[in-house]
């Protein structure tokens, strides 16, 4: 009750006084380590939701911090000595306020972090410090991407599309970063899409289907294969015109996609 009152009235104070909201919140945090839970761990249930009342309060608390508070010292030192899963939940909102502030080096240090502790690259998040990062730091988004490059060349096990890839990065970075690198990692994805058929294909399981929904349209592919070309054929195409002609000549269920799409946009426009 005294972690969930302090962290009510830190809320009260924000807007009239955030250094006292910045205290109370701190005291809050504090005072949640005496919380008995019946989960002692997050490994024992989905999230922290779930878990009982001390670790559903931390991590409203550390958002609050994270959203308030200029000084992350004890933000950090707090998610260093806690379980994994809190790092992973809220590493994406603390990497977003050190954009916020700009205070870049810190957010590429923390994506370092990240990126070793998971085991696998932060995609998403790596996007959007890429995205944030000034004309005159051209060798730390050529640094950014490299690693994810890197990243994924060596986790064979990423296979399949997912919400937050690196194909994420190619699509919304590709005009901040060096032609020759995008283009060595669609091919590095083009690549790995064809592995992902050939592993489907010696599985046995039923036809898959591959694609994407979206307001000007859907796209759905029966290998994986297609659905990349389609998906980085934006980029290619500005790159690489005579290549990504070729591509679609070589795949008709894309050149089809990209025509319907185009059309489409044509009758909404």
């Amino acid at each position: 009750m005294r972690a969930f009152v302090l962290w009510q009235v830190s809320r009260g104070y924000e807007k009239v006084d955030p250094t006292k909201s910045n205290s109370l919140l701190n005291a809050a945090l504090t005072a949640t380590q005496d919380i008995k839970s019946p989960e002692e761990s997050l490994k024992e249930c989905a999230e922290p939701a779930f878990c009982g009342p001390r670790h559903w309060l931390q991590e409203q608390i550390l958002r609050d911090m994270i959203r308030q508070s200029k000084q992350s010292a004890m933000i950090e030192q707090f998610l260093e000595t806690s379980e994994s899963g809190f790092r992973q939940l809220l590493t994406p909102q603390l990497l977003g306020r050190y954009i916020e502030v700009k205070d870049f080096d810190r957010a590429h240090e923390l994506l370092n972090q990240v990126a070793e502790e998971q085991g696998s690259f932060p995609y998403g998040e790596a996007a959007r410090l890429i995205e944030a990062l000034p004309p005159e730091r051209e060798g730390d988004r050529q640094a950014i991407f490299s690693r994810a490059l890197d990243s994924f060349t060596q986790h064979q096990q990423e296979l399949y599309p997912g919400w937050a890839d690196l194909a994420t990065i190619v699509l919304c970075c590709w005009q901040d970063l060096p032609a020759s690198l995008i283009l060595q990692a669609i091919d590095q994805i083009l690549d790995r899409a064809k592995e992902a058929d050939e592993v489907h294909r010696n599985s046995g399981e039923q036809s898959l289907r591959v694609g994407m929904s979206a307001k000007k349209g859907d796209a759905y592919f029966d290998s994986t294969y297609q659905f990349r070309v389609f998906q980085l054929m934006p980029v290619l195409g500005q790159l690489d015109q005579t290549r990504a002609e070729s591509l679609q000549r070589e795949n008709s269920d894309v050149r089809t996609a990209l025509t319907s799409l185009r059309c489409s946009r044509r009758v909404s426009g």
